[in-house]
């Protein structure tokens, strides 16, 4: 009898002390419309995705003004993707050496990438077929600004752009549970979808430029594409961004189907042709999908 009571004991507190972990957690998240200051954007990351809250804590650690992404007006969870994503890119720069480069792997981990030789990315623009030129493609690629990351250090300047869509998009991600604790409004959810689906395509669109570059490299710079071929942090980098990046598709995919009916009480939907059609951006996701899978993106790393 003893024995029982012991062990009925312990699961107990076990159960207590894992229920009441959770309890802090949720706790410790702002509510829905909550102010946009600096304890509360932490807070919430922390509460939500500590990911993201490794990004942003690295940069008030070096005095950045981590506020500075909100517009005003803006609420406190629709803008910590831009956030993250714009302070994952000082993640990069600001824990660099000379010449390099550091990607945030996740769990608190990272890795350097020392730079190769390159050419500019804009000279692989006109390789592009036209249909696969998104609205990202004159920005990063087509006409990029004045020493533009992804311009000036080629396929390291994108890889420094996937990194950065990736982490903001997985932070918007990582708001499914609180938005469903909070009762978003359907609104609210299309606001998230919304997110969600933008960092989606950029994932195929990253990914397909960093394939490209690689493929115009290996057809007109042999000598930089080997180089950045035998770059063993950076193919550790790319392949570990790709297959979490990837992965958060999938989760937002199965979202996706839970949040049919939510949003459809404004008479919005996804994945029918009824009410106000969402736009996902998945034709020009499918287009970017297709092209990947031909023989000549294959085995360039």
């Amino acid at each position: 009898m003893k024995k029982r009571i012991t062990r009925t004991v312990r699961l107990w507190l076990a159960l207590l002390l894992i229920f009441g972990q959770v309890m802090t957690v949720s706790a410790a998240a702002p509510k829905l419309n909550a102010s946009v200051t600096k304890k509360n954007v932490l807070a919430l990351a922390n509460a939500c995705d500590k990911d993201a809250a490794c990004i942003l804590q690295n940069s008030v650690k070096k005095k950045r003004n981590i506020l500075e992404w909100w517009n005003a007006g803006d609420s406190l969870w629709s803008g910590m993707d831009t956030a993250v994503h714009e302070e994952c890119h000082a993640y990069s720069f600001l824990n660099a050496s000379y010449n390099s480069i550091v990607i945030y792997l996740g769990n608190k981990k990272s890795i350097k990438v020392p730079y190769t030789s390159v050419y500019p990315s804009k000279k692989m623009a006109s390789d592009i077929p036209k249909k696969l030129r998104t609205f990202r493609w004159e920005t990063y690629v087509g006409k990029p600004i004045a020493n533009l990351s992804s311009n000036v250090q080629g396929v390291y300047g994108l890889l420094n752009e996937f990194t950065a869509y990736c982490w903001g998009m997985h932070m918007t991600l990582s708001l499914y549970d609180y938005l469903k604790k909070n009762k978003a409004t359907s609104w609210q959810w299309m606001t998230y979808i919304n997110g969600c689906a933008n960092g989606r395509l950029a994932y195929a669109e990253f990914k397909y430029y960093i394939l490209h570059y690689l493929y115009y490299a290996k057809r007109h710079y042999s000598s930089i594409y080997k180089k950045i071929k035998n770059n063993k942090n950076f193919v550790k980098a790319y392949k570990s961004i790709e297959k979490k990046f990837a992965a958060q598709n999938k989760e937002f995919t199965k979202n996706l189907k839970k949040l049919g009916w939510t949003i459809s009480d404004d008479g919005w939907c996804v994945n029918s042709k009824l009410g106000y059609r969402m736009d996902i951006y998945q034709k020009d996701y499918d287009n970017l999908t297709k092209e990947m899978k031909k023989k000549k993106y294959k085995n360039l790393l």
